[in-house]
């Protein structure tokens, strides 16, 4: 692993990926929470909970929030709420590119492609690096078409760890197996049968001189 400082052009991208990571979040709550929130809280207010007609001592007209009982409904709201803002901080690279913004460095690594994915129309490359697997994201600027079991060198932002570039490519060297290479002689070494000069298997016990 190499530590190199960023270039200018590097800044100004990840300048980009800051303003594009708070809009995402910025976005969240509407996206996930007022939905919720609103498809939950109009049918509860407004709609019985009881369509035929109840026995006298209940009221027709109470509602399934009234059911539930609203702190209940509100708790289950709650905890709605923390599970996807957790969600969402969990994908939210924000205050590690601000150190990079702050620290303006980028890593050099070097590992082997595990797997190649596509989800969204986003291309992505899972590469094992010192007993680690990074993820690499890529987009219109740095796409490489790589193939699994490359061996790559690449760039990426020391904290938010986003792929600057792949800087070089090779395929994996297959490893070397060395055959054991049998003598023929006029008998074969393990029956000592009697062979011609053109056999390669012995025709006693099976043996293969291939």
């Amino acid at each position: 692993m190499t530590r190199v400082k960023i270039s200018d052009k590097e800044l100004r991208k990840l300048e980009e990926l800051a303003q594009e990571s708070k809009k995402n979040f910025l976005a969240f709550p509407f996206i996930y929470i007022l939905p919720i929130a609103l498809f939950a809280l109009i049918p509860s207010k407004y709609i019985p909970y009881r369509l035929s007609p109840p026995p006298s001592h209940i009221n027709h007209d109470e509602s399934l929030m009234n059911m539930v009982g609203t702190k209940n409904f509100l708790l289950f709201l709650l905890a709605w709420t923390i599970l996807f803002v957790f969600l969402a901080l969990k994908d939210y690279k924000n205050i590690a590119i601000k150190k990079d913004l702050k620290d303006k460095n980028k890593l050099l690594l070097k590992g082997e492609v595990e797997s190649l994915q596509l989800y969204k129309g986003e291309h992505y490359a899972r590469v094992k690096n010192q007993g680690k697997i990074d993820i690499l994201k890529f987009d219109y600027s740095n796409f490489v078409q790589l193939n699994r079991r490359d061996i790559v060198e690449y760039e990426v932002y020391e904290h938010s760890r986003n792929l600057i570039k792949i800087v070089s490519q090779e395929k994996k060297k297959e490893e070397f197996i060395p055959r054991t290479i049998i003598e023929v002689t006029d008998k074969c070494p393990a029956c000592l049968h009697e062979l011609s000069a053109d056999q390669i298997e012995c025709p006693e016990c099976g043996l293969n001189f291939a």
